[in-house]
């Protein structure tokens, strides 16, 4: 996880290894960027987000 855009974003980089259901390791790279005019938030980190997260096709990108 690092900072990036001058400390308004933040990008994280996850490996997931798992040789029962992966041929080899899935490497994911998500950015999140501050929107200039726009709060910051907290948001809970539920099973409920982490499904509208995935169905909304986030996460998708490489």
């Amino acid at each position: 996880m690092r900072l990036v855009d001058d400390g308004l974003g933040v990008e994280i980089e996850i490996t997931v290894t798992d040789p029962t259901y992966l041929s080899e390791p899935k490497t994911f790279i998500h950015r999140w960027i501050k929107t200039i005019d726009r709060e910051v938030i907290r948001a809970p980190c539920t099973l409920e987000s982490a499904k509208l997260f995935i169905e909304a096709g986030y996460g998708d990108e490489e």
